[in-house]
């Protein structure tokens, strides 16, 4: 997990130059360390599968490459194992929207919302929702592998599993 944080993170500043052909440059190179970042989440779900943190992660690199149906199954899967965690609900309801899925997106919002009640993040994305499209990148929001709480990163327990099944 952590060599792809640092892949997506690598990819992100390669984009934020100022320069219109140092930035197409950094966009080209940037998709590859996207992919790169997929890959290593893919390979440590082989060995975590029930890691929400590494569907949300992979989720983020399919939203960043603008593969959103990839990106929607993951946040469905990262929502499936942690109902309780916005950034998966987050990228959900950004995913379904990107597809032309409005009435999607604002039921998957609604169940966000009931399952994290007063979402300061889901809220601001509800309030968003009226004027623009959250599958672009403006907003305040940040649900970055390297912006994911701290407590998150620890050990999370799986829910309805015992200590045996847990990884």
């Amino acid at each position: 997990r952590r060599q792809g944080n640092e892949l997506y993170t690598k990819a992100r500043e390669l984009v934020r130059g100022t320069d219109q052909f140092a930035n197409l440059r950094g966009v080209q190179e940037s998709v590859k360390l996207y992919q790169a970042a997929m890959q290593e989440y893919t390979m440590a779900l082989e060995f975590q599968p029930v890691d929400h943190r590494l569907y949300s992660n992979r989720a983020l690199c399919y939203m960043a490459v603008e593969d959103w149906g990839r990106c929607r199954e993951d946040a469905q899967e990262c929502t499936r194992l942690r109902p309780d965690f916005m950034k998966g609900w987050f990228l959900l309801v950004k995913a379904a929207w990107a597809l032309g899925q409005q009435e999607e997106a604002l039921q998957h919002l609604q169940s966000g919302l009931n399952a994290i009640p007063g979402s300061r993040d889901l809220l601001d994305l509800q309030a968003s929702l009226g004027g623009s499209s959250p599958g672009g990148r403006s907003g305040g929001q940040s649900v970055s592998p390297a912006a994911t709480p701290t407590v998150s990163r620890a050990n999370t327990p799986t829910r309805g599993l015992g200590q045996s099944q847990r990884l």
